[in-house]
């Protein structure tokens, strides 16, 4: 029996409800990792539970399965609907020119991620499952022991490849995201602390606990000061405005 169906077979939803959530989490790490590692406070990691993290990169998460979603249903469909799967794909370029003319750099990076997801989970469900040998039979009907070492071996490079390609773009998101706060320090929250007369922008609320980064002056540029960052309790802000 094919292992992959006999996988398949053998996992409950329950399993595979565990899995997704395994999965979330360890994408919404990689993603915030990422993300605190280029603001310089990848320290910040330490005090955040694995919850926290998820709830925090929900927007990642969905985008992310999404983009599982897509490329699992549009492959399906191209065997027997190309059109329908032609016409998502088309959807899915038009959304991400707009809203890259419209100069939402941000939502941009995040249809080029959803773009690299669909396409990329396309691919490995193509190879993996309706891929043929030399002879047009497809590789995953054939037995495990009858198939050539090629026939074994491509796939699974191929999805390794994939996987890793895919964890990158994960970190990288982390990274742009990291980029837009330090250039645009005026995009996000800014709150004031009581006895203070500087300006914080609001990072991140962690319970009672909130992460700031010190609004930098008008006329340097960003990258003339060092990020300055602190940890306060919630009831320390004296006010805030959002933009």
């Amino acid at each position: 029996m094919d292992f992959k169906k006999e996988l398949l077979n053998k996992i409950s939803i329950a399993e595979a409800l565990t899995l997704t959530f395994i999965l979330s989490v360890g994408l919404s790490l990689l993603y915030k990792y990422g993300f605190y590692y280029h603001l310089g406070v990848e320290w910040y990691l330490n005090s955040i539970s694995p919850q926290q993290i998820l709830l925090s990169s929900i927007g990642l998460v969905f985008t992310s399965l999404l983009g599982v979603i897509l490329g699992v249903s549009m492959t399906l469909l191209s065997r027997k609907y190309f059109e329908i799967s032609l016409v998502i794909f088309v959807i899915i370029c038009l959304m991400f020119f707009v809203v890259n003319l419209l100069g939402y750099q941000f939502i941009a990076s995040k249809f080029i991620m959803l773009m690299v997801y669909t396409i990329t989970v396309s691919s490995i469900v193509k190879i993996n499952l309706f891929s043929t040998d030399s002879e047009g039979r497809i590789i995953s009907s054939i037995p495990w022991e009858d198939r050539k070492i090629t026939d074994k071996v491509t796939p699974l490079i191929i999805t390794v490849i994939s996987v890793i390609g895919l964890l990158g773009m994960t970190l990288f998101q982390g990274k742009v995201e990291a980029e837009d706060i330090l250039k645009n320090p005026n995009a996000r929250t800014l709150v004031k602390v009581k006895g203070e007369s500087e300006v914080w922008e609001l990072i991140d609320i962690n319970g009672d606990k909130v992460l700031l980064l010190l609004k930098k002056p008008k006329f340097f540029k960003a990258e003339q000061l060092k990020p300055t960052f602190k940890i306060i309790e919630y009831k320390e802000i004296e006010k805030y405005k959002s933009n």
